[in-house]
């Protein structure tokens, strides 16, 4: 499975300055080695208790939120998945193709 994941930035700013990382923006943030490990040490932690199908083996980090003026959030909150998969039809395209090189 693949996933696009956000990241709470207002957690990952304090989780940066306990860790002593320097916080810069967003976009810089995600691209890190340290942050891009921490998220896939948290995602092999839920992994462990899904199904293989189930499992998360290709992530993005995304350097945006996702919020009712962006586009991706409905007025309830709820992810509106057509507007996502054209917005980042790219984006989703590359984890697929990654995956099919690796097979």
């Amino acid at each position: 499975m693949q996933a696009l994941i956000v990241p709470d930035f207002a957690y990952l700013r304090s989780w940066c300055q306990i860790k002593e990382i320097e916080y810069t923006t967003d976009h810089e943030m995600v691209q890190l080695p340290r942050i891009r490990k921490r998220f896939q040490k948290e995602i092999e932690k839920y992994n462990k208790q899904l199904g293989k199908t189930e499992q998360i083996k290709k992530l993005v980090l995304m350097d945006t939120e996702w919020s009712l003026t962006t586009g991706e959030l409905s007025p309830t909150l709820k992810l509106r998945r057509n507007f996502i998969n054209k917005k980042y039809q790219e984006v989703i395209k590359k984890i697929f193709d990654i995956e099919e090189k690796e097979e």
